[in-house]
């Protein structure tokens, strides 16, 4: 019992089992069918309200009656939702296999983000799971996916598909790669007047028409699934003789769009339904009756000061989605805590757009408000810091959008999370912008740890081409330069990271050559000088890394010129942050030194560092870092004096 109806709570967020063709159904499941050889799941593409959904949804059914564990994922990419859909799924699955509980104990407890994912992929490869990604073009934008790091998350996990399948419904394909190629296509084509007239046949008012009835309403939404639930749920949601609004369906032209048909259901929506419509329509989670009620709430105080709502406006607001969702407006279902939730489908939303006006900023700004305050309650999850984001985008809220973003992702590099959020803000942040870069680094930073290498190396290329094209025509050419250089070097420490030496050295030669221009501009700018410090350094890991015979030379010039560099800026300004930048340099041109034979100087710049360090110890005795950075100097020297003369 308990697993029919956690899976009906599952199956309630897709579209009507009722808009899909039954020989696409057999065309999908046999596209999935575990017998099948070599694909990793099944690419159903369609245009908007075609029924994508709706066919997922019928396959999942089917597998799920068949002993699968299946899972569904909606709109953008969220590590933190594919988790809790991946260890419901598990809940309640009847069937077992060997790993089953080790899972489902990762998945629900604690444990890292990268264990969770790969969980889900030791699913996908070992038992009977399927894993939905619905309107997955959400995912997807001008420059392929906005989100570099789900781009080889998603086909990570089209990779992993061995037992479990992948499913997705896209309005367009993603692109191709090894992974994705996996997944084989099914493309609805538009329904005609035939087809359609068949759909109309399984609804539950429509079947009760005459066929010729049904085939005229089939002609006027050109037998288009969506727009034929929608004329259903509103003609059977009459609460006289739905007769008149059947006349007044049947007087409209041939059209697939619906627009024409919302218009004529929002016709008899009171002013607080249709405000609590197009309020709705603006979200991408669920909302419970309380969050519409807050959200309806115009009296706009400030963040820190939403109200909680009188019980009757939450009843109010219940009452009014449960007319919405009756009438076909809005999806609702009964969530895992047994709240209500409501969220308008993405056809219904876009439909509803030219109807927002004037007064949408004012909606965007109420659910930000009502998402930013939730933050601030026990009740809050991570889906409101997303939504706080998303609606800061929407009103072009730069300033606090970045400055949210890079407080809420501080200290969490590595997590799926935090990954994620970037992946969705920068899209949004023009390069101009003064947290562009801080983001890109907090991006790329994430990427690497979290082992994405592929993603941070295109999030580099991403940063390095935005600031090119921004500062090639902004005025203040000295800006423009260090910002140029700095995504120079995020492109490089990328490549870096990612074992692409040959890419990387020609980034950062750039990059060296940027500051070098600086630096002689600007002979006393500190930060110049540190920064070529970090390009002569990173540049020099790239020749050890190649170890070409042809690079000694250049190597020995990089390396010292990078100490040189350091070793002025610490003399400038003695600390332990000069210190700790000067000392690894040194380390780095006396290794090299001994390694070509050339003892004298190895020891020179080893005692060289192990002063300097000394000195700055001493005016620092409780830095941690510098402590560690001391005893390593000491033990070097010790190492390369103690060694045979000669050696």
């Amino acid at each position: 019992m308990r697993n029919s109806v956690e899976m009906a709570r599952l199956m309630d967020r897709l579209g009507s089992p009722h808009l899909v063709r039954g020989s696409d159904v057999e065309t999908a499941l046999a596209l999935t069918a575990p017998g099948s050889v070599g694909p990793g799941g099944l690419m159903i593409a369609g245009g908007p309200g075609a029924g994508k959904s709706a066919l997922a949804r019928r396959v999942l059914e089917r597998l799920h009656s068949d002993g699968w564990a299946v899972a569904v994922l909606a709109g953008r990419w969220y590590p933190v939702d594919l988790f809790a859909a991946a260890a419901k799924a598990l809940d309640a699955w009847a069937g077992d296999f060997p790993q089953r509980g080790d899972a489902s104990e990762i998945l629900d407890g604690g444990a890292p983000h990268c264990a969770k994912f790969q969980t889900i992929q030791e699913l996908l490869k070992q038992a009977p799971f399927a894993l939905l990604f619905d309107d997955f073009d959400r995912n997807l934008g001008s420059e392929g996916y906005l989100d570099p790091g789900f781009a080889e998350a998603f086909d990570r996990l089209c990779g992993s598909a061995g037992r479990g399948r992948m499913l997705v419904t896209s309005r367009v394909a993603p692109p191709p790669s090894a992974a994705t190629d996996r997944l084989r296509p099914l493309r609805l084509t538009p329904a005609d007047e035939t087809v359609g007239a068949e759909l109309a046949a399984s609804l539950p008012y429509l079947s009760t028409l005459d066929s010729t009835t049904r085939q005229r309403v089939a002609a006027v939404v050109a037998g288009h699934p969506r727009s034929l639930q929608l004329v259903d749920a509103w003609l059977g949601a009459a609460r006289v003789d739905p007769a008149e609004r059947l006349a007044a369906v049947l007087s409209h032209t041939a059209s697939p769009s619906g627009a024409a048909l919302l218009e004529l259901v929002m016709a008899e929506l009171s002013a607080a339904q249709r405000e609590m419509l197009l309020q709705t329509a603006l979200a991408t989670f669920p909302l419970t009756a309380r969050d519409v009620a807050v959200a309806c709430d115009a009296s706009d105080p400030s963040l820190e000061q939403r109200q909680s709502p009188e019980r009757a406006a939450v009843d109010a607001a219940a009452e009014g989605m449960a007319r919405l969702a009756e009438l076909g407006l809005v999806k609702a279902w009964t969530d895992t805590d047994g709240d209500t939730v409501v969220l308008a489908d993405r056809w219904v939303a876009e439909g509803l757009a030219p109807h927002q006006g004037e007064q949408l900023a004012a909606r965007h700004e109420r659910a930000l408000n009502m998402h930013y305050a939730e933050t601030h309650s026990d009740r809050r999850t991570y889906d409101d810091y997303v939504a706080v984001t998303r609606h800061l985008a929407a009103v072009d809220g730069m300033g606090d959008l970045t400055k949210f973003t890079l407080d809420l992702t501080k200290y969490r590099e590595g997590d799926y999370s935090a990954m994620a959020l970037l992946g969705e803000v920068i899209p949004t942040v023009p390069a101009g912008n003064g947290h562009y870069l801080p983001l890109r680094e907090r991006q790329i930073t994430t990427l690497i740890r979290g082992g994405y290498m592929t993603a941070a190396r295109e999030a580099g290329k991403r940063t390095l081409r935005a600031v090119t094209g921004w500062a090639a025509t902004h005025p203040q050419r000295d800006e423009a330069r260090f910002c140029l250089g700095a995504a120079h070097n995020l492109y490089g420490v990328a490549l870096l990271h990612g074992g692409d030496l040959a890419a990387a050295e020609p980034i950062f030669t750039a990059t060296v050559e940027i500051y070098h221009e600086l630096g002689a501009e600007h002979p006393t700018s500190f930060e110049a000088q540190r920064r070529l410090g970090y390009a002569l350094e990173h540049l020099g890991e790239v020749y050890l890394g190649l170890n070409r015979p042809q690079d000694e030379d250049i190597l020995y010039k990089t390396l010292a010129e990078c100490v040189f560099v350091r070793t002025q800026l610490f003399e400038a300004d003695p600390s332990p942050d000069t210190a700790l930048m000067a000392g690894p340099s040194m380390q780095r041109l006396a290794d090299l030194a001994e390694r070509t034979g050339d003892h004298d100087n190895a020891r020179s710049l080893l005692r060289t560092r192990l002063a300097m360090v000394e000195a700055i110890a001493q005016a620092y005795p409780d830095d941690e870092d510098l402590a560690e950075e001391l005893a390593a100097a000491r033990d070097r020297l010790a190492t390369l004096t103690a060694a045979p003369a000669g050696e």
